[in-house]
């Protein structure tokens, strides 16, 4: 019996795949349909909006036959074997993975991915088409990667933050140490002279007592120095070590620190030999100039075994060279920077003192006169430290 309410089979497909299609082009996610053989058939349009591409552009990919098998993006990111699984009959999930449409050779933007893949069956079970849904993850994946780089960033400075208070707590043991050994000999002089003059006997020989004077002066001179290089190193971190050019005689200058470096009781029985030409001008800074050659020398002398110390001014129209070199120690290669550092003082023995400054100010001062400070040295065989400084601005 006739039912004309009833819709003809033709009626009910058309009417299938009207829903169909509705569906496919408003859901927010972006679909492609793909054959089994791999062949893009057909896209939405938050397909489109998800790689920025025009309906045109859409179906000229179709047109040219893209084809998921062929893609070496797919393949690298080890999508493929997903595809396989559900053109076999499975539903599967890839793991999540950023693909530009671009190397793949259609237009579009790059995309982080979370994709689904689903087999279309007909009636009898079969495969027909591929369903392949991509969430635009984008954002959160950069959300993450920001996140992480804060957290990687956090970790580094609380790890430069560890080592600044290690380091920290290494040069006030140090310097509490260096400060406290001249200060402990200067009291002890002192004392046993203060002594000797209130009991107003001659409990000291002549002799005993300028020994007694000549050790006060050395274990001043050394507290000076070490709170020069204090003084120095607080203006180095905050940027304030002046320099005042005034033209200058280099050669003139390094002979007159070296002359007060062996005046000092300490120094008195080191050999030095000089090699200069009569003069070398330049504008630098006298006051700093000298405290370059009094830290090279100094550094020589405590690290030379008593060995000969040599020091050369050379020089070109342009430039200046000092020159200081010992036969002593020596510097291991991989620690031939490192003595540049503060507090560094590289492989030294635990009887030769020192903050670890001098080569880190004496640095300081060559790059504020835009010169440069290099150290050639072999462990057991001696080093040789120069010092290039520009002569004019």
């Amino acid at each position: 019996m006739d039912n004309a309410n009833t819709p003809s089979v033709s009626t009910a497909q058309d009417w299938s795949e009207t829903r169909f299609q509705t569906h496919f082009e408003q859901t927010p996610l972006a679909l492609h349909i793909f054959s089994p053989l791999g062949q893009m058939l057909r896209a939405n349009r938050a397909a489109l909006e998800l790689w920025n591409m025009s309906e045109e552009s859409a179906n000229e990919a179709i047109r040219k036959g893209y084809n998921m098998f062929d893609d070496p993006q797919l393949h690298k990111m080890g999508v493929i074997p997903y595809l396989k699984r559900a053109i076999a009959g499975e539903a599967v999930t890839p793991p999540n993975h950023y693909y530009d449409p671009v190397e793949s050779g259609t237009p579009g933007r790059a995309r982080w991915l979370l994709t689904h893949i689903y087999p279309i069956k007909d009636q009898r079970g079969e495969v027909r088409e591929v369903v392949v849904a991509h969430d635009d993850i984008t954002d959160k994946m950069e959300a993450l990667k920001a996140a992480e780089h804060a957290a990687l960033e956090n970790a580094q400075l609380y790890e430069k933050a560890s080592v600044a208070l290690q380091s920290r707590d290494e040069f006030l043991s140090i310097a509490s140490h260096e400060l406290k050994t001249p200060l402990a000999a200067l009291q002890m002089a002192v004392q046993i002279l203060a002594r000797t003059a209130k009991r107003g006997k001659d409990l000291l020989s002549d002799d005993q007592a300028m020994e007694l004077l000549d050790s006060c002066t050395v274990q001043s001179q050394q507290l000076g120095r070490l709170i020069d290089e204090l003084l120095d190193l607080a203006r180095a971190r905050a940027g304030k070590l002046e320099i005042r050019r005034e033209q200058i005689d280099l050669v003139q200058t390094a002979r007159e620190a070296l002359a007060r470096l062996t005046s000092q009781t300490v120094y008195q029985n080191a050999e030095v030999s000089v090699h200069a030409p009569v003069s070398v001008e330049g504008l630098w800074d006298r006051q700093r100039i000298t405290q370059i050659v009094t830290n090279l020398l100094s550094n020589a002398f405590k690290y030379g075994k008593g060995s000969p110390v040599q020091l050369r001014i050379e020089a070109t129209a342009d430039v200046a060279l000092i020159i200081v070199q010992d036969q002593g120690l020596g510097i291991k290669a991989d620690e031939c920077e490192l003595i540049f550092r503060r507090f560094e003082r590289g492989s030294s023995p635990a009887s030769i003192s020192g903050l670890g400054l001098g080569l880190y100010i004496a640095r300081k001062i060559v790059d504020a006169h835009q010169g440069v400070i290099r150290v050639e040295s072999k462990l057991g065989a001696g080093s040789i430290f120069s010092v290039e400084l520009p002569r004019h601005l």
